[in-house]
Parts: structure tokens; sequence; C-alpha cells
């Protein structure tokens, strides 16, 4: 179904066949109107046509889990560009986490079908994302790429953790059924960890996993750190789970030896950190003695049945 008005001039610098086109395309299952026009000259043949799908665009160019809402389509060539090749943009709602947000973006044509690139303009606020309470993530900036093997959503962002907030980077994976992420977050230093005065931790990293399908949605963050006790340094590792104040973690670290001392100084740590006028335990106080392959718990009081600590 195309209609064609053809335009045909010659002039002393040379000649021109000009096209109005409008006609049917194909895009992967879905049929457009395109209206536009192509010119040929001797430096070659240039063309722009746009198109639009209103509305819904669900499985949108034969990807699965592209969902799109109020679809415009550039599709343009440049005889005069370096390299002319065939390039469609596109501007439209991309359905993500439930909502839509606007996005501009560039199909690439290749032998696997196409490759789309969004960039929102901007960046957003997600609250309890895939409907797990607590994955909220702000000031998110986000790349996304979908092609025939599914939707991948690449992320900058914050989580807010209590006294910090804390930043990951990552990727979402968006099937048609179902959801996964992957983040990491560092942190050189967090004084007064998840609240708990005298608990500092250094060179914190932070792993963030999350997954959404029929089945269910679930979350964890798995943490690596390192604390001191006293004098001496251990790393931990744990997870991290929402308590009904806030944030809570569980930890373990292994050490070689641990002295009394270390013991008295961590706790006057800790209850300086609560109160600074706090009367100072004695180095003393628990006589002198030193622990060997030692194995250090720390969990939140009461327990979370998320870190699986039950008491």
């Amino acid at each position: 179904d195309t209609s064609l008005s053809i335009r045909a001039a010659k002039y002393d610098s040379g000649s021109e066949l000009g096209f109005g086109v409008a006609a049917g395309m194909d895009l992967w299952g879905t049929t457009i109107t395109v209206d536009g026009n192509v010119l040929v000259t001797p430096q070659g043949t240039s063309a722009r046509l746009t198109g639009s799908v209103a509305g819904d665009w669900g499985d949108a160019f034969g990807i699965g889990a592209l969902d799109l809402r109020d679809t415009n389509l550039t599709i343009a060539t440049d005889a005069t560009a370096e390299a002319n090749e065939l390039s469609i943009s596109i501007d439209t709602d991309l359905r993500l986490f439930g909502g839509y947000i606007d996005v501009i973006g560039d199909i690439a044509l290749g032998a696997d079908g196409p490759t789309i690139s969004f960039s929102p303009p901007g960046t957003y606020d997600f609250v309890d994302l895939l409907g797990i309470p607590g994955f909220t993530l702000d000031d998110a900036d986000l790349g996304v790429t979908a092609g025939l093997g599914g939707v991948e959503v690449a992320i900058d962002t914050t989580m807010d953790m209590g006294t910090i907030d804390v930043g990951f980077t990552g990727a979402f994976a968006i099937g048609k059924d179902d959801v996964s992420a992957s983040l990491t977050g560092r942190v050189d230093r967090w004084d007064n960890a998840f609240d708990v005065a005298g608990l500092n931790l250094e060179d914190i990293v932070l792993t963030l996993g999350a997954e959404s399908g029929p089945a269910g949605a679930s979350m964890f963050i798995g943490l690596g750190a390192g604390i001191h006790l006293g004098a001496t340094q251990i790393d931990v590792a744990g997870l991290i789970g929402v308590g009904p104040t806030g944030w809570e973690v569980a930890f373990r670290g292994e050490i070689n030896s641990l002295t009394s001392n270390d013991l008295v100084d961590f706790a006057n740590t800790l209850t300086r950190a609560g109160n600074p006028n706090a009367t100072e335990i004695p180095e003393d106080a628990l006589g002198d003695f030193e622990i060997k392959d030692a194995y250090i718990n720390f969990a939140p009081q009461g327990g979370n049945a998320e870190l699986g600590i039950t008491d």
C-alpha cells in the first residue's frame, strides 16, 4: 500500500529526483504507516520518514517484556553524511517497574533482530521496587537496552540505609515473566553503622540481589567489611535485612587471636558512642587472657528471621 508523488528538477549544478512517500511498514509483526520524502541526487539517496504507534504497544519490535506507549519513529538516511547508514530513532513511553517513563532512543538492525538503546531524560525514585518493602532507590540514573533476549536496565543509584546513603551500580534483567537485579555498593567508612553506636565499619562492600516472578519476590543484601576490636581488625561477612525498626544486620568474622584488652577497648567504644560521659571500663577488668581461632558473631537483639536468626 505505497503511494508516491514524484518531483524532478534539473539545475546548472546537476539534477535531483524527489519522492513523497506514504506506505505501510511491518515492524516485527506490527504494521505502521510511515510518510515523508526521499531525495535522489548525484551524491546519493537521502530519506526521512516518520510513523507512530498510538496507545499501548506490547512486545514491541517482537521483544518480549518491551511494552511501549504512544511511540513516534523517525527513519532516515543522509547522502551527505560520511557514513550514509539507515538510522531509526524513537520517542516513546517505556513501561518499567509498574509505571511509564518518557524515553528517547536509537534502533540498530542486525541479523538477530533489533537492538534498542533508550536514554531517559532524568533520574527517578523507586519505592518498594518489585513489591519488596525496603527496596527503595533514589536518584536512579538509567540506561535501557532491549533486544530479542529481553530488556536490561543499567542503573546508578543510591539507597537510604539510615545514617548514610549508599551508592549502588548494577543492572536489572527483565524477562517476559520475571525480573532479577544484581547491584553492588561500596562505602569507605561507616561510623555507627545501622544506628548501632560504636559499630564502625571500614572498606564495606554491599551486594544486593533481588528477583520477582510468578512465585513471588525476594531480596537479599550481602555485606563484607572490616571492623576493629580494640587494636585488632577482622574481616566480617553477613546479611542485611529489614526489621521492625528499620535496617538490621547479622555478620560473622573469624580471628586468629583476640586479647582481653581488645574486648575491653571494643566495649568502651560502644559504650562511649552511646554515652560520651559513660564510665570507662578498666583495661584489667577481664584479667589477662587471649582467645585463639575464634568466630565473632553480631546479630540484632531478638533475632531476625529474614537473616536466619531466631534468637
